[in-house]
């Protein structure tokens, strides 16, 4: 029996399998308004407790290449970081993290809105990524938040990760990305 689900779902929304009743998506819950989505679905010949499982465990930094581009995007801000402790002591250097796994974002500024266990996970994250260090202190911390908010100036990003059954012992694994940009 699966857990029931966490955020805006009732408990008991979910039909046989933790698999959501109707067509909608935790997604459309968050992110029903957006400017850009990007899709990427697979079917890989596992049951989708595995898949779920090594979903949300795989760690990025393992790839080389992931990890350098992931480098390079953090280095604007570790240079800051590193200049702000030269010219004051009260700080220490913000520490790197050693994996990079989906339920690693949300100690990197990102919100789990809402997780079926087993089939569907979404997170969100408001901020300004075209600026080289941003400035996260007025944006959203919780799922209400993010729903809400509306600011010009800023992109609301929510990521999401579905997994569903595809005949006797296969899964479709979905990622989606979806993006809204407030300009001012």
């Amino acid at each position: 029996m699966s857990a029931p689900p966490t955020g805006p779902r009732e408990a008991g929304s979910t039909g046989a399998a933790g698999i959501p009743d109707g067509s909608r998506l935790l997604m459309d819950e968050f992110s029903p308004h957006f400017d850009l989505a990007v899709v990427h679905s697979e079917v890989f010949r596992a049951v989708p407790a595995d898949c779920y499982r090594v979903a949300t465990e795989v760690d990025l930094f393992q790839a080389p290449l992931a990890r350098a581009l992931l480098g390079i995007r953090a280095l604007p801000r570790r240079v800051t970081g590193k200049l702000r402790v030269r010219t004051s002591t009260a700080s220490a250097p913000e520490v790197s993290p050693s994996t990079f796994r989906l339920k690693d974002l949300v100690g990197l500024g990102w919100i789990l809105l809402g997780e079926t266990p087993g089939v569907e996970m979404v997170l969100g994250q408001v901020s300004r990524p075209w600026q080289a260090v941003v400035d996260a202190t007025d944006t959203p911390t919780t799922p209400g938040e993010f729903t809400n908010f509306d600011e010009p100036g800023y992109a609301k990003i929510a990521a999401g990760l579905r997994v569903d059954p595809y005949g006797n012992d296969s899964s479709i694994v979905t990622i989606e990305t979806r993006s809204r940009h407030e300009w001012p």
